[in-house]
């Protein structure tokens, strides 16, 4: 039998619930009720019948000192007083569980939403960073065209500045400053090359070397590609074009009629087409001049060239015309007059003496060496 201080220290200690133990509950644990249940587990438990379990002499042991303190009022006070602290104190265990659990929860419920704002504030600056450099290129972009617009508009007026003080202004000139050299406005002496970018690279410089073989250049302006159908392709492709303006009338006829033939040459076989920029030719070139006698049988019969043979071209199109009407004056287009010793003083719109006798000997030559090369032809079939 446990002693006094024994029984104290088991009434103290909820290691072992003893209503459990004894089968019980702690509502219905009446005297009566924990004699009967005693009885009942002790019979149950007792070393005697249970030789061969070692375990069951411990539980046993336990069973004894469970009645002894549920089966004295002082002790069982004492031990309930015990137990309902140590489940109030679960309780509150596990409501603090609850809540931390659900703090954590909410932690990290707002670390994640922190990270994808985050993460969306940094794509956003990104974003707009990016955005930020496309409209610093493009205003650098636009600077520099408008500094090269402001460049030859200033070379311009130098130079009409510089003609007006050394005498080669004229009446005709001052009251048409759009005409180029020899009276012959800017659109007649302008040719315009295309070609497709698939090719090599060609810049103004290059254009500018192949192109002087024909005449004296003016200017020489690279348009901004387009995407077109070339030749007999179904498919458009981007497409570079170019409007080459010669100070002579001569240069961009003899670019015209001779890019066929030269075309055989590496430089020029990189080019789709050659053609007047207006896309037909000049109209003082397909009629007679009253400063040059010819009959008709030899007067140059160069026709218009259509659109629909124009590569690149399914439609007719202006392209140095203005919205109101009227040729727009292509940048850097003045010059110094050819024909101002000329014998005979050109008109506003027509070429000079030497011009057309120029070009009238080009076609008639084109034509001998076209009827020459016929007849031998013939010849050789015959």
């Amino acid at each position: 039998m446990p002693g006094d201080d024994d029984l104290i220290e088991a009434a103290k200690s909820t290691a072992v619930d003893y209503y459990d133990l004894l089968g019980i509950t702690f509502e219905n644990s009446s005297e009566s009720d924990i004699r009967r249940a005693y009885r009942r587990t002790a019979l149950k438990y007792h070393p005697d019948k249970n030789a061969d379990k070692p375990d069951i002499v411990e539980k046993f042991h336990l069973l004894q000192i469970a009645n002894d303190v549920l089966s004295s009022p002082e002790y069982k006070a004492i031990y309930d007083n015990a137990r309902r602290a140590k489940q109030e104190r679960e309780e509150r265990h596990q409501a603090f569980e609850g809540r931390r659990r659900q703090m954590k929860e909410d932690l990290e419920n707002r670390e994640n939403a922190s990270l994808k704002r985050k993460h969306q504030e940094e794509e956003e600056g990104d974003k707009l960073q990016r955005e930020i450099q496309r409209l610093a290129a493009d205003g650098k972009r636009r600077r520099l065209e408008r500094q090269e617009q402001l460049n030859r508009e200033r070379l311009e007026e130098e130079e009409r500045l510089d003609r007006e003080r050394n005498g080669y202004s004229s009446p005709q000139t001052q009251s048409a400053p759009s005409q180029g050299g020899a009276g012959v406005a800017d659109i007649d002496r302008s040719i315009k090359v295309v070609w497709s970018q698939e090719s090599e690279v060609i810049d103004k410089e290059r254009l500018t070397s192949m192109f002087t073989s024909f005449g004296k250049l003016q200017d020489v302006v690279i348009l901004k590609p387009k995407k077109k159908r070339l030749g007999e392709s179904k498919s458009k492709s981007l497409v570079s074009s170019a409007l080459i303006v010669y100070e002579s009338v001569v240069g961009a006829h003899a670019a015209v009629s001779d890019f066929k033939k030269r075309q055989s040459e590496p430089e020029f076989r990189l080019l789709d087409s050659v053609y007047w920029a207006s896309n037909k030719e000049p109209d003082f070139l397909q009629r007679p001049s009253t400063p040059v006698s010819s009959s008709p049988a030899t007067e140059p019969k160069s026709a218009s060239r259509p659109m629909h043979e124009i590569p690149g071209m399914n439609s007719p199109i202006t392209p140095l015309k203005q919205a109101g009407g009227g040729l727009r004056k292509v940048p850097s287009f003045a010059s110094f007059s050819s024909a101002k010793n000329s014998p005979v003083a050109p008109s506003a719109s027509s070429p000079s003496l030497e011009e057309l006798t120029m070009i009238r000997l080009k076609n008639a030559e084109k034509r001998r060496l076209e009827e020459q090369i016929r007849k031998q032809e013939a010849e050789d079939e015959g």
